[in-house]
């Protein structure tokens, strides 16, 4: 099958909405797959603070690097 939007697949697509079993199925579906693909990069609030909580603690432990001073960030 393609995965891009093509006008077949759009047919396709209205058939199905035609049909509320099918449509209620999908939409099932949908969500599921939507559940795979979260974003791992993103995170509570709470997990946040304690990131920031343990990234101090080893600050003031001095394990941290330095960036030499004719090195920049960008």
């Amino acid at each position: 099958m393609v995965t891009t939007l093509n006008p077949e697949f759009l047919r396709e697509l209205s058939y199905v909405a035609e049909d509320e079993g099918m449509m209620k199925q999908l939409s099932r579906y949908v969500h599921r797959l939507l559940e795979k693909k979260q974003d791992d990069t993103l995170f509570t609030e709470e997990e946040f603070r304690r990131k920031l909580d343990r990234s101090s603690t080893q600050a003031a432990e001095g394990k941290y690097i330095e960036m030499r001073a004719d090195k920049t960030v960008d």
